[in-house]
């Protein structure tokens, strides 16, 4: 094949939505086989290719190869579709959380084809436009915050872009943070200090209960065994003569110590009389009987033990 050549029509520029059709044509006897290519991509076989409701994606570089027996020959052409602008978006900066009085700087991005002509701010609630370019700054304040956005325009059409938010938190935020973190770290080590003191006091305070629960004080027990049942248990006989009494003291409070004077220094007395079973047999060492004092005063305290 020779003279291999490729046509679009229609012929001149190709607007985004119509149909194009590509014709691929040679000189070659015998007759040739036509084949499509986009890039190294296979698309169709066939003298024409044609493309309907084209977009922006099928732009690109289109190949048609010309066969016969005696050999290829090959032939390109370029499809540039044009198209409104698309994907507009707005970023801002700088980023985060932005204080009343810095100057912020709105960017408007976009795809189009031709580039984009104008770009045209607008504040939202707003029919005038706040400024225009690209790029638009201005410094943030109470009346300038709002919702931002941008329109972006060519020959073939505009988008608008999404609103983004720009709200002044004042220039006392930063103190305004500070002294609330303050403030709570405050209250978090006042509150684990309280905790400490309650579970200190109220350990000490348990400890002076068991310390008064400790203190024993012994009484006098009269141990008189049963007149009316003259035969002994044999339980009872096996069973220690020793019998033990005691009593659980809390001690008075030291106001009624004092108060007491020269009382506390009294003698105090306690007596066991011990009755015991008739039981024969048993030795004097088994008819002695005991009782165990715990001195707890100042005072002395005595103990007589009758044998019966």
């Amino acid at each position: 094949p020779k003279d291999v050549s490729v046509s679009i029509s229609p012929s001149g520029e190709i607007e985004e939505g119509s149909s194009v059709t590509l014709t691929c044509s040679s000189d070659a006897n015998p007759p040739v086989e036509y084949t499509w290519f986009k890039g190294a991509s296979f698309k169709s076989k066939g003298k024409t290719y044609t493309v309907n409701q084209i977009s922006s994606e099928d732009s690109g570089v289109y190949k048609c190869k010309s066969s016969n027996q005696h050999g290829d020959e090959y032939s390109e052409t370029t499809v540039n579709v044009l198209y409104s602008p698309k994907r507009v978006s707005v970023s801002i900066s700088p980023s985060g959380e932005i204080v009343e009085g810095s100057v912020v700087t709105l960017t408007c991005s976009s795809d189009a084809n031709p580039p984009v002509e104008t770009y045209t701010w607008y504040k939202v609630n707003e029919s005038s436009p706040v400024g225009s370019g690209q790029s638009y700054s201005f410094t943030l304040s109470s009346s300038s915050s709002g919702w931002f956005y941008c329109v972006a325009q060519n020959k073939y059409g505009s988008q608008s872009a999404a609103a983004v938010p720009l709200t002044s938190n004042g220039g006392r935020s930063v103190v305004l943070y500070v002294v609330l973190g303050v403030t709570v770290g405050c209250g978090c080590l006042l509150t684990i200090i309280g905790v400490l003191y309650m579970s200190r006091k109220r350990r000490g305070g348990s400890t002076e209960d068991t310390k008064s629960s400790q203190e024993n004080t012994y009484s006098a027990v009269n141990l008189s065994a049963a007149t009316n049942n003259p035969t002994p248990d044999p339980d009872l006989v096996n069973q220690s003569d020793v019998h033990y009494a005691s009593i659980q003291h809390h001690r008075e409070p030291r106001r009624a110590k004092r108060s007491l004077g020269n009382y506390a220094e009294e003698v105090q007395y306690a007596t066991v009389q011990h009755q015991r079973d008739q039981v024969v047999g048993k030795t004097q060492e088994d008819e002695d009987q005991y009782s165990n004092i715990r001195f707890n005063h100042t005072g002395a305290v005595y103990s007589l033990v009758k044998p019966m």
